[in-house]
């Protein structure tokens, strides 16, 4: 009998001691079993549970997601994201969800690679349609390339088959004398004038287009003007679903749009 009550006894001693230890759960998943000194606002001060008369040991609580106290309390620390993160990590004692929108349209708007006219002007003036390609806008660009092509191809064609050489007999002998062919030399002209209406068209359209694009982007993604200064904005949005799975954050990417109308 004395012997069961002894057991019971260094039973319930080492269940006491096993109960007054700390744990401190790190970022990673890993576990700390210690005994907490001081928790300061940067530093959390503790020592190894099993060496109590050991060295202090300091934790930045940058790596902490976790203490679990001897007592059953619990404190999670919420760390400071940037401003496009709201509500990254659950609150204290939450295992819930939480969503953090990140406003991938404020991040678009300083990093967005920026058009230049210049560049797309110089394009164009090259050739019908390039710029346009730089702009982004390939059906237009190959609109242009198209006709410009078709109608310098037209152009030269007719241009050389209307100048030719015609035979003539006389007395003293023949001799060739040449010939122009008034329809194909206007089928030529005209190839010409629309090669260049093409290429002024994109002359003129790449420089404003490219401004147009850059004015666009800086209010959002996608903005049209609807009238007496009105915008209307579609934004894309990139949400992140926050979930306590035991020790371990998890964060999950989410794709949605936002529609902002601005008057």
């Amino acid at each position: 009998m004395k012997k069961i009550i002894f057991i019971a006894f260094c039973l319930a001693i080492a269940a006491s001691a096993a109960r007054a230890q700390d744990i401190i759960v790190k970022k990673d998943g890993s576990e700390i079993k210690a005994n907490v000194i001081k928790v300061s606002s940067t530093e959390v001060e503790y020592k190894k549970f099993g060496n109590p008369s050991g060295p202090t040991y300091t934790l930045s609580k940058s790596e902490i997601f976790m203490i679990k106290y001897q007592d059953g309390d619990k404190d999670v620390f919420e760390q400071k994201q940037p401003s496009d993160f709201r509500n990254a990590y659950p609150q204290h004692g939450s295992s819930a969800q939480h969503n953090a929108n990140f406003n991938s349209s404020a991040q678009h708007n300083a990093n967005f690679n920026r058009k230049s006219p210049g560049l797309a002007f110089l394009f164009s003036f090259l050739y019908p349609g390039i710029g346009q390609y730089y702009n982004g806008q390939v059906g237009k660009g190959v609109t242009m390339t198209v006709i410009g092509t078709a109608a310098l191809v037209t152009g030269a064609v007719c241009a050389a088959n209307a100048v030719g050489e015609e035979y003539v007999s006389g007395r003293g002998g023949g001799y060739y004398a040449p010939t122009t062919d008034e329809t194909m030399l206007l089928i030529s002209s005209a190839a010409y004038v629309a090669y260049f209406g093409t290429w002024l068209w994109s002359v003129i359209d790449a420089p404003v287009s490219a401004g147009k694009i850059n004015r666009r982007r800086e209010r959002g993604e996608l903005s049209w003007n609807i009238g007496n200064g009105s915008t209307l904005s579609l934004n894309p949005n990139l949400q992140y679903a926050t979930a306590l799975n035991g020790a371990t954050l998890r964060r999950q990417p989410a794709c949605g749009l936002s529609l902002t109308l601005n008057f």
